[in-house]
């Protein structure tokens, strides 16, 4: 057999090894980019609802109509609210952000910090949104539903308790 003898079965394989790893790395990618995307809107709802309940709340006692004023904001956070409902000076919003495989939905509710302790919450794993970080008013709190039932209900240790001694 003399070296530039090729067998003909192997004529081209390589070429379509690598066309198929191209399409598997194509179609990864995709997916990963899908993924991303989902989880970005996802937390631009959750922003959008937080804002809104704590704009809602903020503005029970004002005589202006709270939902009103979560409307302005879920759509300058460019979502859509799809509800709103104050009871007393506590206010549940739900908004969302559509995507191209549907809407990423959520749902948060904001009031006064002794208006929320004193409320059982309507859906099991509601934890106070004061590990949010809100800054607008400490008073207004937002909930959302993050957390298992019972991590809400385990005492912290004294030891992770904050003190202004240090």
């Amino acid at each position: 057999m003399s070296p530039d003898h090729h067998q003909a079965g192997d004529t081209g394989s390589a070429t379509v090894y690598a066309a198929l790893l191209a399409g598997l790395l194509t179609t990864v990618t995709a997916a990963v980019l899908a993924l991303g995307a989902a989880i970005l809107a996802r937390h631009r709802a959750a922003t959008a609802a937080d804002l809104a309940a704590i704009s809602a709340a903020s503005h029970t006692d004002t005589g202006q109509p709270p939902c009103e004023w979560a409307t302005r904001v879920a759509t300058a956070n460019n979502a859509r609210l799809l509800s709103c409902s104050c009871d007393g000076a506590v206010c549940l919003v739900r908004a969302a952000i559509p995507t191209a495989w549907g809407a990423a939905t959520v749902t948060s509710r904001a009031g006064p910090a002794d208006a929320l302790a004193m409320r059982e919450p309507e859906a099991a794993g509601l934890i106070p949104g004061a590990l949010l970080g809100c800054a607008i008013n400490p008073a207004i709190r937002p909930i959302r539903a993050t957390m298992p039932t019972d991590a809400r209900t385990t005492p912290r240790p004294e030891a992770a308790r904050l003190s202004p001694t240090g």
